[in-house]
């Protein structure tokens, strides 16, 4: 395994993993069409970030259509959550690419190369997992989560939360008492709160998201903004509604 693009110290959260080998008879086992071209990678495209699937329109120019082209293929379902099962949840896509056309987007790692496609396949799989693994221990996002068992973990969550109302739900369960914790500087219940809101987007897509909008609340001045933008774009998440998230995204890094 070697990291060709990036730091393994400054993760971006999304990545490109390639491997070099039998790419037709892993596109064969995946009922992806075979190129006939021996030259071609196969490359897994992962990520932390649902609308990075969702708003293929936000990648630059050609890679965009491409992975349209991927996503929309029949054989895509069952891929989009590859990672799901996995300790740290992500979301990824693979595809065959000639090594020179490899977008300049995340970081870049080479996996190997390997004769049997289900080999290619495990460790393309494998070094996705480390990569998340690394990502989170970078921003030291499980920091609250882990605190939990699964016993533990709140009734309530993000997918069993119905849509309608959800807003309401999450600004009176989780983000009020924070914010009146956190006004009145007790980092005892800060914390719990914290943690509950943790359980409450544990495994989930937003789990991420969840962690920035407890990191905004905690800050010294928080930006009710960039609060509400975050709360409007787990809202969006929830609906389904990627391209209005997107948008929602987009605002916010504006203002940072």
């Amino acid at each position: 395994m070697i990291l060709e693009r990036g730091d393994w110290e400054s993760l971006e959260g999304k990545a490109l993993v390639y491997a070099t080998g039998d790419v037709d008879g892993v596109a064969e086992s995946l009922g992806m069409p075979k190129s006939g071209n021996p030259d071609l990678v196969l490359v897994f495209f992962i990520t932390g970030d649902i609308l990075d699937l969702k708003t293929t329109g936000s990648l630059p120019g050609a890679y965009g259509e491409m992975l349209r082209e991927v996503l929309n293929h029949p054989s895509f379902q069952g891929l989009e959550q590859s990672l799901s099962e996995a300790e740290y949840p992500a979301f990824g896509v693979y595809f065959p690419s000639a090594k020179d056309d490899i977008p300049e987007i995340g970081d870049l790692i080479y996996a190997g190369e390997y004769s049997s496609s289900t080999r290619m396949l495990d460790a393309l799989r494998a070094v996705a997992n480390y990569y998340q693994v690394k990502f989170e221990e970078q921003l030291l996002i499980d920091k609250n989560s882990s605190e939990f068992d699964k016993g533990d973990l709140p009734v309530d969550n993000f997918e069993s939360v119905p849509t309608e109302g959800f807003v309401e739900y999450i600004r009176r369960e989780y983000i009020i008492p924070m914010m009146d914790a956190v006004s009145q500087g007790r980092k005892l219940d800060v914390a719990s709160a914290r943690k509950k809101f943790g359980g409450f987007g544990f495994g989930s897509p937003v789990r991420r998201d969840i962690s920035v909008l407890c990191n905004l609340i905690e800050s010294r001045d928080p930006n009710l903004e960039l609060i509400d933008l975050h709360i409007s774009k787990l809202d969006a998440v929830k609906r389904k509604e990627y391209i209005e998230a997107a948008v929602i995204r987009d605002k916010i890094i504006g203002i940072l």
